[in-house]
């Protein structure tokens, strides 16, 4: 596969997902292991305050867990793992299917 079908693929999943790519892009980061807030904004570049602010709502809509103690660290659930999975296309969506 071609970088680019893959580029396509990817943002034609996050679009059926109803997920927006910075939340995707969190939600890929930890998936691929990254579970710290730190290690997280360096992954995605993403500002620290967004990256907070997603992982928050990730952890309401248990696409993701947390540890209780600071500093935290987070895990993917198997609905994450799935829906991480749906995003670089090694699941397929099947239709109507949002977040």
């Amino acid at each position: 596969m071609k970088a680019l079908d893959f580029f396509q693929i990817t943002s034609l999943n996050i679009r059926m997902l109803g997920f927006r790519l910075s939340s995707a892009q969190v939600l890929l980061a930890v998936a691929s292991g990254q579970f710290s807030t730190g290690r997280i904004v360096r992954a995605t570049r993403l500002h620290r305050n967004s990256v907070s602010n997603i992982l928050k709502a990730l952890c309401e809509q248990e696409y993701l867990s947390r540890t209780h103690d600071y500093p935290f660290i987070y895990k993917p659930t198997e609905k994450g793992l799935i829906t991480a999975a749906k995003i670089i296309g090694k699941l397929a969506i099947t239709n109507h299917e949002t977040i």
